[in-house]
């Protein structure tokens, strides 16, 4: 059985929602047993054997549910691994120009300790809703700037980082056997020489 990975999330207008669904079914292909809820919603995490968490930002703040739930779930938080990730810039997020965490996230990174974090675009429509989200969306930027593939390519990252890695113990007890074989044919090979 893989391994029981929560991924949380905080989401406004339904784009990190759909963001986080995407690192989800990342996780699953790769044989994790997956749970995705809003992060106000998660009520006990110690069930589960990692949590990728995350949320949008906005105003240079993390969503508000993903606060909360690092302050009610630190105990559990620092016992299993942990990832986290933020979307909400109006750009394309690449490797080379990712943004530094914002404070909060950044604390917490540290404070876990967390395993990683990514920060993946946002989306805008031009309609948002919201004083904030109105100004945004009319001073020219508004679109969808998330990456699919992205996403799903650090989701894969992290099943990468979950598999057990073999002990030295397990890698001589493999290569046993077939050294055992063959010393076995050759005692029969020098028997059957000697018999001749």
């Amino acid at each position: 059985m893989g391994h029981r990975v929560l991924v949380a999330y905080g989401s406004r207008g339904g784009a990190t929602a759909e963001l986080a669904s995407w690192i989800a079914d990342e996780l699953r292909e790769h044989g994790c047993v997956i749970r995705i809820h809003p992060a106000a919603a998660v009520s006990d995490p110690q069930k589960f054997d990692a949590i990728v968490l995350g949320g949008p930002i906005y105003l240079g703040r993390w969503h508000r549910a993903c606060r909360d739930f690092v302050r009610r779930h630190r105990s559990t938080l620092c016992a299993r691994p942990v990832w986290l990730f933020s979307s909400g810039p109006l750009e394309v997020i690449t490797e080379a120009n990712e943004p530094t965490p914002v404070p909060f996230v950044l604390a917490t990174l540290r404070g876990l300790p967390a395993r990683g974090h990514r920060t993946f675009g946002g989306r805008l429509e031009t309609d948002a809703g919201g004083l904030a989200s109105w100004w945004l969306a009319r001073s020219g930027p508004a679109g969808d700037y998330r990456d699919e593939s992205r996403a799903r390519c650090w989701a894969s990252s992290i099943a990468t980082d979950l598999r057990p890695v073999p002990t030295i113990g397990h890698s001589l007890t493999t290569t046993a056997a077939p050294l055992k074989a063959l010393a076995a044919r050759s005692r029969n090979a020098s028997s059957n020489a000697s018999n001749r």
